[in-house]
């Protein structure tokens, strides 16, 4: 495989989040429900690999964690029902990213393999953990630390602490005036629950949803 000379484009993953974050109204709260979220924007359930196991073979779509694939003009996403819930939603949010940020179906077999898989996990942790709801959170008491980011947003460990890793390097004051107000209305969107789950001088701690 010829290795590409192109970088992961970040900034388009991000803002790619931040427009289904205002826009979809499957999206009302944290953890996101990924089964209304892949309903909303395809019109297509998730859907397990134990549905599936005796009639696909599932290793050859080349994950053991989650894929997507197009029948009929439609994307479908396959997931690991057999992973914890936490890694189920970042793999098909992960998932949902390739159509969202117009990779190439056959993404697999190109060069830019790598960068579309960095950039739909830029893609995921933003939608599923959103630097504004962080930092709003953060504005109103809440320590927003490893384990609290994964009560609130319902992901792994794992994911929690790259999250953690990334707002730490990121000069978060230097966005563009276009990227504060998309802030705004992501803030504003989700005030109700800001205000169920961050009351003043409260100590956080919520249990992560199903899909």
């Amino acid at each position: 495989m010829r290795i590409s000379s192109e970088k992961p484009q970040f900034e388009k993953a991000i803002v790619a989040a931040n427009e289904l974050l205002v826009n979809c109204e499957s999206i009302v709260g944290f953890p996101v429900r990924m089964n209304p979220l892949s309903k909303e924007l395809f019109g297509t359930s998730v859907n397990s690999f134990s549905k599936f196991r005796d009639s696909v073979d599932l290793e050859a779509f080349g994950s053991k964690s989650a894929f997507i694939a197009e029948q009929k003009g439609k994307f479908i996403v396959f997931f690991n029902d057999s992973e914890s819930k936490s890694r189920q939603r970042f793999s098909i949010a992960h998932e949902i990213g390739h159509p969202v940020l117009e990779h190439r179906f056959e993404w697999q077999s190109e060069e830019r393999y790598g960068e579309y898989e960095i950039e739909t996990n830029f893609f995921a942790a933003q939608l599923l953990m959103p630097d504004q709801i962080i930092k709003e959170l953060e504005s109103r008491g809440v320590t927003m630390d490893t384990q609290n980011i994964m009560n609130i947003f319902g992901v792994s460990k794992e994911a929690a602490n790259r999250k953690l890793d990334t707002l730490r390097r990121y000069h978060y004051n230097w966005r563009s005036s276009a990227a504060r107000a998309l802030d705004s209305q992501i803030v504003y969107k989700y005030r109700e629950f800001l205000d169920s789950v961050a009351p003043a001088n409260s100590t956080l701690f919520v249990q992560p949803a199903l899909f």
